[in-house]
């Protein structure tokens, strides 16, 4: 069975490879660019509805090769209105509240088709389990949208959240694999392919940007599945597990939030202080961040698969030292001696072009 899911992801990457040409040649046809701003790293006018590439190779695999169960389905309509929102959004632009409208709205669809946190477990006693009851709708929502706005944070740079994305189902392939829930080991491996053969035509220098149409789409597709399978399980570490998956955009997005809380700034206003402006900021070029973000995603993601092969503490253990090591990094305390070296030139430059001040002339 496990060779067979294999087989269509491999016919997803090859859907998404060959569909990501045609949809740049249409973004130009219809004029769906995104162009140079100040907040923008990238310097000329590019296609940013990639994400209909990826959804194309996902959704066709997805439907062709699996049973349309109840929470599939719920899957497909939710996600496919995320995509709708998104297009629009790269298209003529939309406020935070109708977006947030949306990615309720995509929640309570999944609700509806009963993808849910209904239960948390006692970390002290393995057999006793909290019913969440009426609390699991708002703790579903919040979860659904922010991993959907966690993603769409970091979707700032040339095969960031494409490759991010990629990481993080093959750790909840992972997760499935070995814990028995086959039910999202295809859907994982299907959203894995696509995102890494969109790869190729979005890395650094990007031919075309996956946008909101992407972003939203992935975000919510990769909140969906992990309900559907980790957080189904009634078990506090299952919730950690996930968070621990997407662990690099939750911290983004989190610190994003507190930090703009901090500054008294509205919550959904965009700024230059995200984890990779942070590593750009240190010297190091789009492709070295983008690989550096894979890296930390990656030993996230590597905890989490850890985390279900040791005991209840010991994962709550793990899941606090990502938190401090994450914290680590974004403090500054991670510098190279190459980026520190490159922080000081920057920093010599600016002191360098200040004007001399003129000394006043003896009368």
């Amino acid at each position: 069975m496990f060779e067979i899911y294999l087989f269509y992801a491999f016919i997803a990457f090859l859907l998404t490879y060959f569909a990501t040409p045609i949809v740049i040649r249409a973004a130009y046809a219809i004029g769906a660019l995104d162009h140079p701003e100040d907040r923008r790293i990238h310097k000329k006018s590019t296609p940013n509805i990639g994400g209909l590439a990826i959804f194309f190779g996902f959704i066709i695999v997805t439907i062709f090769s699996l049973e349309l169960s109840r929470e599939v389905l719920g899957l497909i309509l939710g996600s496919t209105l995320m995509l709708i929102m998104g297009f629009v959004d790269d298209i003529v632009g939309l406020k935070a509240a109708p977006k947030l409208i949306a990615q309720i709205t995509g929640a309570l669809i999944l609700i509806y088709f009963g993808i849910s946190i209904n239960f948390l477990t006692n970390p002290t006693e393995a057999t006793s389990v909290f019913t969440l009851g009426w609390l699991a709708y708002p703790l579903t929502i919040l979860w659904i949208v922010g991993i959907t706005n966690a993603i769409n944070i970091i979707d700032g740079i040339d095969g960031l959240a494409a490759g991010v994305v990629a990481i993080s189902a093959a750790v909840i392939a992972a997760v499935a694999f070995l814990t028995g829930r086959p039910q999202i080991l295809p859907l994982a491996l299907y959203l894995e392919a696509s995102s890494l053969a969109f790869l190729r035509y979005n890395f650094s220098p990007a031919k075309i940007f996956m946008g909101d149409t992407g972003s939203q789409f992935l975000g919510f597709t990769l909140a969906g599945i992990a309900i559907i399978g980790t957080l189904k399980s009634a078990a506090l570490i299952s919730l950690l597990i996930p968070a621990l998956a997407v662990g690099v955009p939750l911290f983004d997005t989190a610190a994003a939030i507190i930090r703009r809380t901090k500054n008294k700034k509205p919550i959904a206003m965009a700024d230059k202080e995200h984890l990779h402006h942070f590593f750009l900021n240190l010297g190091y070029n789009q492709r070295q961040v983008v690989l550096i973000m894979y890296g930390l995603n990656t030993i996230l993601g590597l905890l989490a698969i850890i985390s279900t092969q040791v005991s209840k503490w010991q994962s709550i253990a793990l899941f606090l030292l990502a938190i401090i090591f994450m914290i680590f990094i974004k403090t500054g305390k991670f510098k190279t001696k190459k980026a520190a070296k490159k922080t000081v030139k920057k920093s010599n430059a600016k002191k360098n072009t200040k004007k001399p001040i003129k000394k006043e002339k003896k009368k």
